[in-house]
């Protein structure tokens, strides 16, 4: 049964903002609340990941991150990790050589 604003209105405020509540949780639309929230445990998790990064002499790059953090009970998705780590400008240490895989043989 579809409601019309008015009736939901004159149900009472609660049923009337509980719609509004719903509705944008259905469309991701974030209020200042959940903004609010959302950087309070980003603050939170960014002093893990320093102690985590620092920890490891400034080695460990988002994967490890991950990986140390998920042992450490803290489940969290390595996107928001790399967003978070980017946003605090640490790189981890990259050991790796590039190796080249053609070479030409003579030049162009």
């Amino acid at each position: 049964m579809i409601m019309k604003h008015r009736e939901l209105h004159d149900r009472g405020p609660c049923l009337h903002h509980f719609t509004h509540l719903l509705a944008d949780a259905l469309t991701g639309r974030s209020t200042a609340l959940d903004r609010a929230a959302r950087r309070r445990d980003d603050a939170r998790l960014a002093a893990r990941i320093r102690v985590v990064h620092f920890g490891s002499d400034g080695t460990y790059g988002v994967p490890r991150i991950t990986t140390e953090l998920h042992a450490a009970d803290e489940h969290v998705n390595h996107k928001r990790i790399a967003r978070i780590v980017r946003n605090m400008n640490l790189e981890g240490l990259r050991l790796r050589r590039r190796h080249r895989t053609t070479i030409r043989t003579r030049p162009r």
